[in-house]
């Protein structure tokens, strides 16, 4: 009940006329790529309740001289699901331990700041191939907007590679509540894409024998927790 009555403030003081810009009081870096709109697609009934695939790559690149494994991932569905439940759920920084799959330990480096406001976010990820473990200590800059047309986007740029594993990590959810035949749905989008540096042979075996069924478990981890 707590998360409903957070996000109810956040609207009020969007809606109240609150003015953001992203450069404000945190200190870091003001590139963004995010997914901010519905995507074109053809079939109400097979994006129902089912994430779906807009584009996906893994890949093997070299950026200034530096090997790294490309990933990206853009997913979208449409729920039957209340946009405020998910929103709690996205916004709720201290407890996505317990939502995704892969992620060991999160954490709100900003809790006293205003629901509303830009969030550093420490997260521990570990990734597990037969008896092999492979572990990611990052912190995301998190930035909450509210657009005009009341749609919410939740886009995040990478502030702090702690163990030095990630180059670039950019990410970004989507919600826009939609009707269709009069019934009110909402429609998400997930967008991920980073660059992995130093990265072990087995994961990007890993990655391409199961990096997309990661993602839509992740996407799906989210449906579960918010239902």
């Amino acid at each position: 009940m707590k998360y409903k009555y957070k996000l109810m403030i956040f609207l009020l003081i969007f809606t109240a006329g609150f003015t953001y810009s992203d450069t404000i009081e945190l200190s870091a870096n003001n590139i963004f790529e995010y997914k901010n709109e519905v995507a074109p697609y053809s079939s109400f009934k097979k994006l129902l309740n089912n994430p779906t695939d807009i584009e996906s790559h893994i890949e093997q690149i070299v950026d200034n001289n530096t090997k790294l494994l490309d990933t990206l991932f853009d997913l979208h569905a449409i729920l039957e699901i209340p946009i405020h439940s998910l929103t709690n759920n996205i916004l709720d920084l201290e407890n996505e331990q317990n939502v995704y799959p892969r992620m060991i330990f999160s954490k709100d480096l900003t809790p006293t700041k205003p629901l509303c406001s830009p969030h550093l976010q420490e997260v521990k990820t570990q990734f597990k191939m037969g008896r092999i473990e492979e572990t990611y200590n990052y912190i995301f800059y998190k930035v909450p907007v509210i657009n005009d047309d009341g749609s919410i986007l939740i886009k995040w740029n990478l502030y702090n590679s702690i163990d030095g594993k990630f180059e670039f990590s950019y990410g970004s959810w989507f919600l826009k509540e939609i009707f269709i035949d009069g019934k009110k749905y909402t429609y998400v989008r997930n967008y991920v894409h980073y660059g992995m540096k130093n990265y072990p042979a087995y994961v990007l075996i890993g990655m391409k024998l199961g990096g997309r069924k990661d993602s839509k478990d992740f996407f799906k981890a989210l449906m579960e927790a918010s239902r």
